[in-house]
């Protein structure tokens, strides 16, 4: 009895979609999709054999973007960028195998920041 194809969850009105995912011999393949009760999404992730792999994206409850990832065999992997709750870029850096990689671009106001004016 392993889980096969989409799977469709709802939130607890019953009606209204809270996510489906995919599954392939009761692993996890292919794309899962996370919503608010206002029906915006909350997240998109792609699985590989249960891990994930691919482009993902999370989202606030007025649909601005907040991350857009990559995952290779679920590990971040490739290009990555935040955003903040406006949806203006914060910062942006590769990552390899969980690691960030090289200098990391960090902005303010939208522009990049010079590396003496960064507080982390």
């Amino acid at each position: 009895k392993l889980r096969m194809g989409k799977w469709i969850y709802y939130q607890a009105d019953g009606k209204t979609l809270l996510s489906y995912e995919h599954y392939k011999n009761g692993v996890l393949n292919g794309e899962s999709k996370t919503f608010y009760p206002n029906n915006q999404v909350t997240e998109i992730l792609y699985y590989k054999n249960g891990k994930l792999h691919g482009n993902i994206k999370h989202y606030t409850k007025k649909g601005t973007i907040l991350d857009d990832v990559n995952y290779v065999d679920g590990v971040l992997h490739g290009y990555a960028k935040y955003y903040n709750e406006k949806g203006i870029l914060i910062y942006e850096g590769t990552y390899e195998n969980d690691e960030k990689l090289d200098d990391w671009i960090f902005y303010m106001d939208g522009k990049p920041a010079k590396k003496d004016k960064i507080h982390q």
